[in-house]
């Protein structure tokens, strides 16, 4: 039988916590959390402005989510 984790229960070569993964996604190089594509409309949390289903957003790392008009690329 597998060791578990103390924290999680769960068996230590499954546990994040054991090995090592972060709880945030890391920044890419300019320092940005990763864009994902929306999957439903919502609101810009910086300036409010709408979008839509399939639009690329990203986490503002406070529970809301950044819209390209706020967000940029990564270009």
């Amino acid at each position: 039988m597998e060791e578990r984790c103390d924290l999680t229960e769960l068996i230590k070569s499954m546990c994040a916590h054991c090995r090592g993964i972060p709880d945030e996604p890391a920044l890419n190089p300019l320092g940005r959390r990763p864009a994902v594509s929306a999957s439903w409309p919502g609101w810009c949390a910086a300036c409010g402005q709408p979008f839509g289903q399939d639009d690329m957003i990203r986490s503002d790392g406070i529970g809301g989510w950044v819209a390209e008009c706020c967000a940029g690329d990564d270009r």
